[in-house]
């Protein structure tokens, strides 16, 4: 399976130049239908307008945060592909963001490569 880069993606952190990194990612791969909101609560009202192909969201955020966002998400039979950010790699943590049906996450800081690796596992090759 090839990655559809015309795909629309979601990206949804608080932290602006965070958010910024992982647009500026996304475009050096290739990917240009990119959106950016800074809390959970703005991501599901866009999602009412929108289909997204992929959702990157933080973990820590108000008011909604990124976990809750997944919950919500998951208990409304949204199965977009999710990848959770979050600086914190306790296993505890990942095990809830797993138990939620996350489909990866990336543990900051963020890097291209590990970005690009994480794409791939969910939607397999690039073109």
């Amino acid at each position: 399976m090839w990655i559809n880069k015309k795909m629309e993606i979601l990206i949804v952190d608080d932290d602006c130049p965070t958010a910024d990194l992982i647009k500026e990612y996304l475009s050096d791969l290739g990917f240009a239908n990119i959106d950016v909101t800074t809390n959970g609560e703005s991501a599901l009202s866009r999602m009412k307008d929108k289909h997204y192909g992929l959702i990157i969201s933080d973990w820590a955020m108000e008011p909604i945060s990124g976990i809750e966002l997944l919950k919500t998400m998951r208990s409304r039979g949204n199965g977009t592909p999710f990848i959770m950010v979050t600086g914190d790699n306790r296993m505890t943590s990942l095990s809830d963001a797993n138990d939620e049906g996350v489909n990866n996450y990336i543990v900051k800081p963020i890097e291209k490569n590990i970005l690009k690796e994480t794409l791939i596992k969910i939607f397999g090759r690039f073109e």
